[in-house]
């Protein structure tokens, strides 16, 4: 990007007149090196965020998969059983208490 030396509005490398004010673009060999170097970072920038989105859709395919795998593969788990406690009484009753 070039920035114009009037209105500091950034202009597409390879632009004669500012987009924003139409004043003619003067075009340093800086600028031009700023400009490719500006670039090659936001390049950089992009193919980071793509491989970022690409591993977080990988794992969200996994996800879903395994999901999808428990639930239809698998079959459930039967019920437990589980045995009959006997009822056992905590306290004395009345006629078997010990008299003070």
């Amino acid at each position: 990007m070039i920035t114009c030396q009037s209105c500091g509005h950034d202009n597409a490398l390879g632009t004669t007149f500012c987009r924003g004010c139409g004043t003619r673009l003067v075009v340093d060999f800086q600028s031009i090196e700023q400009s490719v170097q500006s670039t090659r970072v936001a390049d950089l920038d992009h193919a980071v965020l793509r491989s970022g989105r690409s591993a977080l859709m990988l794992c969200t395919f996994a996800l879903v998969c395994a999901l999808i795998a428990r639930y239809v593969v698998v079959p459930p788990m039967p019920p437990t059983v589980s045995p009959p406690t006997p009822l056992i009484e905590v306290f004395l009753p009345q006629e078997a208490a010990p008299a003070k």
